[in-house]
């Protein structure tokens, strides 16, 4: 038999063991209960104010529709006005485009300045005019960046080439046709 000292020491340690196990079982339940609530929702009014973008185009006429002799340019010229406070990145395209020149005769060259007069830079150089018998749409130039609040005065000169040991007399009953619109603005 035990004696009571045993029974005490042994009820103590039952008693300390049985604490522990509370406390940890305490701590495991508080934490799941912490970790499986729902989160706190907070109604927060935010704004964010990123500028505007309002672009205008403004064209002169309503196209090109022109046979060209060879070495003539003709000059189409269109002005893209961003009165937004957000930069603008355009793409030009040529639409309702029919150039039955042959490849390579027929090119253009895109230019722009800040005033009408002003000095032009090049954006794209001279490059062959897309060929087509039909009426088709076509990208002319690609990603041309129009500060905010800023207006941009382009040409766009096409020109007949004179082709060295290539026989371009079809090219003397051919025509060109296109107008110029924004394509894709970002």
């Amino acid at each position: 038999m035990m004696n009571t000292e045993e029974k005490t020491k042994k009820r103590n340690i039952i008693i300390i063991l049985s604490i522990i196990c509370s406390l940890v079982l305490v701590g495991i339940l508080t934490t799941y209960s912490y970790l499986s609530a729902p989160p706190k929702i907070r109604n927060e009014d935010i704004k964010v104010n990123a500028g505007d973008l309002k672009l205008i185009f403004e064209d002169n006429d309503s196209g090109i529709n022109k046979r060209l002799a060879v070495e003539e340019t003709v000059t189409k010229k269109f002005v893209l006005e961003n009165k937004g406070s957000l930069d603008a990145h355009v793409d030009f395209d040529w639409i309702n485009l029919i150039n039955t020149y042959i490849y390579g005769s027929l090119v253009y060259k895109l230019s722009y300045a800040t005033e009408e007069n002003g000095e032009y830079t090049e954006v794209v150089s001279f490059t062959s005019v897309p060929v087509s018998s039909e009426k088709l749409r076509k990208t002319l130039a690609e990603n041309i960046m129009i500060p905010g609040e800023q207006k941009y005065y382009f040409n766009l000169d096409i020109k007949l080439q004179n082709l060295e040991d290539v026989d371009q007399t079809v090219d003397f009953d051919s025509y060109f046709q296109t107008q110029i619109i924004i394509g894709e603005a970002k």
